[in-house]
């Protein structure tokens, strides 16, 4: 009976060993795991290699998990838990379904395009950019959303300040940057230079998705100087997905933010 006390207690030291080393080297998951396991009494019938690898993969799916978390809300999304669901495939829409699905893969963010999105107020362009958006933090993606009209009042604030240097590496470093409905905007020539500039930095080199009420050829009235308009809707428009949309309003029911 001794004899088996002591291995009980044995075993029982080096459990709460691992557990501490666990805690040590930040292992949560892990350790969540591994408590589970030593409380099941079915377990010791699992091969050590099965056990040990669900809890590796415990961890690994947790910390993948709030990797996407922390990245969607770095991205100041509008609408965060948005997704290629039905409201996006709803047939009375009449959307390019096949072209949203090879959008939703991300593999388009490597080709240095934009996506532009047009349609009517409360058709769901602002809730598509941002499943896309979603959609490529999902694959390992980095992204920003901002409404233009906010775009527009930060520049009026922090142009010429040291604040307007960290807004254009935020704006130029994403892989993925959403411009929401540019035609809400009335751009000063100031912003409208940040914006010429941000989209230069980025154009051949990050994807980036713009959602307006209005189709591209009225987009120039926004800029007080046609020059620096035609410089950045050309840049904008080139190499551009397309997808107009159409259909009953989202905004009463549809959308939770």
């Amino acid at each position: 009976m001794n004899s088996e006390n002591s291995i009980v207690n044995s075993m029982q030291e080096k459990r709460d060993e691992i557990k501490a080393l666990l805690t040590r080297l930040r292992l949560p998951s892990f350790k969540e795991t591994f408590i589970a396991q030593t409380e099941d009494p079915n377990s010791p019938l699992e091969p050590f290699e099965d056990r040990l690898l669900n809890c590796l993969r415990n961890e690994v799916d947790v910390r993948q998990s709030k990797k996407i978390s922390r990245s969607i809300a770095a991205a100041h999304l509008r609408f965060p838990g948005a997704s290629i669901d039905q409201k996006i495939y709803d047939p009375e829409r009449l959307l390019n379904t096949a072209l949203i699905e090879k959008l939703a893969q991300a593999e388009w963010l490597n080709g240095e395009y934009s996506l532009i999105i047009t349609g009517k107020t409360g058709c769901g362009k602002s809730y598509l950019a941002c499943a896309l958006a979603v959609s490529a933090i999902r694959k390992g993606y980095s992204a920003y959303y901002t409404r233009c009209n906010d775009f527009q009042r930060e520049c009026n604030r922090i142009i010429g300040t040291e604040e307007t240097s960290t807004l254009f590496r935020t704006m130029t470093k994403c892989d993925l940057l959403v411009l929401d409905d540019f035609d809400l905007m009335r751009l000063g020539m100031d912003a409208c230079k940040t914006l010429l500039d941000i989209i230069d930095c980025r154009y051949e080199h990050k994807a980036t998705i713009i959602t307006s009420q209005f189709p591209v050829s009225a987009w120039s009235e926004l800029f007080p100087d046609q020059t620096l308009a035609n410089a950045c809707l050309d840049r904008l428009s080139r190499k551009s997905y397309r997808i107009p949309m159409d259909g009953p309003s989202l905004r009463p029911n549809d959308i939770i933010q």
